[in-house]
């Protein structure tokens, strides 16, 4: 007998800038979460002058900065917006935000775990060459650095696992009461949306990389919302062999991530 998939959407977060899709992304994922439930949520306050991490509860924290202060306050509330996760990405971070940096920060700042599921663990250097977009971006030393330390770490199965997830693991992931949502890198150039249409592609690339959360797979369409468009009432939807295409395609390193509710 086929699970039933459990994910029920919330009000999707409409992204701010061109930049921030991942980031609206994590808003929707806190906000799918059980998190003002869980008593002890675990907050990472990173010291500077120490490489280790100092982690404490949310419950027994002292002298918290202005925004951890009201990371603690909206949590609480169960009202995570993104312009706190914005805050919160840009005090040690700015701009586009890669799939690993967004687990990074799930776990460093709001407690939340996640799996990676990447067909590298890793950067492809030549992406910088060969795809616009990248070499817009850049390939910066500390995204190596978050890879060395997730595939070096003691817990690396559950960070990162190598591979791609078939229609029918994404499917089991979605039926899980355990997964709060899934977040998915997909190449947006190409692709369109049943309900509102095509993605422009402004600046003819070949790629642009774009988050989603996934919802539904039923009869051969994927559901999910959509950060960068809000012209559908609830969700979009794309037939499965484009949103197949689209998150398999170059430049996405099929990066999926699997977010947990805090209780599991």
């Amino acid at each position: 007998q086929q699970q039933q998939q459990q994910q029920h959407p919330k009000a999707t977060v409409k992204q701010k800038y061109d930049w921030d899709c991942g980031l609206a992304c994590v808003t929707m994922a806190l906000r799918s979460a059980t998190m003002s439930k869980k008593k002890n949520l675990v907050i990472i306050k990173k010291d500077h002058g120490d490489s280790s991490d100092e982690a404490s509860t949310l419950n027994d924290r002292t002298e918290e900065t202005p925004i951890e202060c009201e990371r603690k306050r909206i949590l609480e509330q169960e009202e995570c917006n993104l312009d706190l996760v914005i805050a919160t990405w840009n005090e040690t971070h700015s701009g586009y935000a890669w799939t690993i940096e967004l687990q990074d920060l799930m776990k460093s700042a709001f407690g939340m775990h996640s799996t990676l599921h990447t067909s590298i663990a890793g950067v492809k250097e030549q992406y910088a060459s060969d795809i616009p977009f990248y070499a817009q971006q850049g390939v910066r030393e500390d995204i190596k650095e978050l890879y060395r330390r997730a595939t070096t770490s003691s817990d690396c199965d559950k960070l990162i696992q190598i591979g791609v997830l078939s229609v029918d693991d994404l499917k089991h992931h979605l039926a899980s009461q355990a997964v709060a949502c899934i977040i998915v890198l997909i190449n947006i150039v190409g692709r369109q949306c049943v309900r509102c249409g095509p993605y422009p592609n402004t600046h003819s690339q070949p790629y642009i990389g774009h988050y989603i959360l996934l919802n539904k797979i039923a009869d051969e369409f994927a559901w999910y919302q959509d950060p960068g468009r809000l012209r559908c009432k609830h969700q979009c939807c794309m037939k499965l062999t484009d949103f197949n295409e689209a998150r398999m395609s170059n430049g996405t390193d099929d990066d999926i991530l699997i977010v947990y509710h805090p209780d599991h």
